[in-house]
């Protein structure tokens, strides 16, 4: 089977599918070990999926949660006092055993489309500084391109950058 065959069978056994209740449990253990600082825990989720019941989509592989992405429209208003919707890909996780497969860039794409038909204004991801692969991902794949260095995002006092699509 050619290389190309091979890679695009892999990729369709990991369809994205709308999130669960039943997902939480794994998920909630997913994000803790795709991210040992910072993670989200039960309430966030469920706070999340209060504001937006649509705003998560899973890969599953035997029930269990193996990806995600999380994706949302702000508004905010801009500095002519107009209101502006900004989508924000706030999380994407692979399980560590899953990675390799570019399951993270199919979900990618998907928020990104989901954003874009939510008629976002821009697009942004905040990533960590020595977040390499995520940061290589959305500038080389999608087109983000660095807008600022936040100092100190995180819990750990690490900083990000905050990534808009060009």
């Amino acid at each position: 089977m050619p290389i190309r065959s091979r890679f695009i069978r892999i990729f369709d056994n990991y369809p994205l599918e709308p999130f669960q209740m039943a997902d939480l449990p794994s998920l909630v253990k997913l994000e803790k070990q795709a991210f040992p600082v910072d993670y989200w825990v039960k309430e966030d989720f469920l706070e999340e999926l209060a504001m937006d019941p649509d705003c998560l989509r899973v890969i599953r592989d035997n029930g269990r949660v193996i990806g995600y992405v999380h994706s949302e429209i702000r508004r905010v208003r801009g500095s002519n006092s107009r209101i502006q919707r900004i989508g924000e890909i706030g999380s994407i996780a692979v399980d560590k055993n899953y990675r390799g497969k570019r399951l993270g860039e199919k979900l990618f794409t998907f928020g990104v489309k989901r954003l874009k038909e939510l008629k976002a204004s821009r697009i942004i991801i905040n990533t960590r500084l020595d977040n390499h692969p995520m940061k290589t991902l959305a500038e080389n794949k999608f087109g983000f391109e660095v807008s600022r260095v936040i100092k100190n995002l995180y819990e750990d006092g690490a900083g990000a950058y905050e990534m808009v699509l060009a």
